[in-house]
């Protein structure tokens, strides 16, 4: 599966990427705000995202943030 997805990547021509699973599903305007995000941030080239988590009837059950608050060795500041 991962290198179907690696491939993928690969192949884009894009300026962003995003990836998604096949039970998996944006939320309206959510690809609006990775749009924005990203113009008005020029400087940020990754960004992640948190989850909401249903079930089968798709009844709310949790979310999952991205990442907690990490200071990587690039000095970026990652958090949910």
């Amino acid at each position: 599966m991962y290198d179907a997805v690696n491939r993928g990547y690969r192949r884009a021509q894009g300026d962003i990427l995003a990836y998604l699973n096949c039970d998996e599903q944006y939320l309206p305007g959510a690809l609006k705000s990775v749009h924005d995000f990203f113009e008005a941030h020029p400087e940020i080239e990754v960004a992640l995202a948190g989850a909401i988590v249903v079930d089968g009837d798709g009844n709310y059950m949790c979310h999952r943030p991205a990442l907690s608050r990490i200071r990587n060795t690039s000095g970026f500041v990652f958090r949910n």
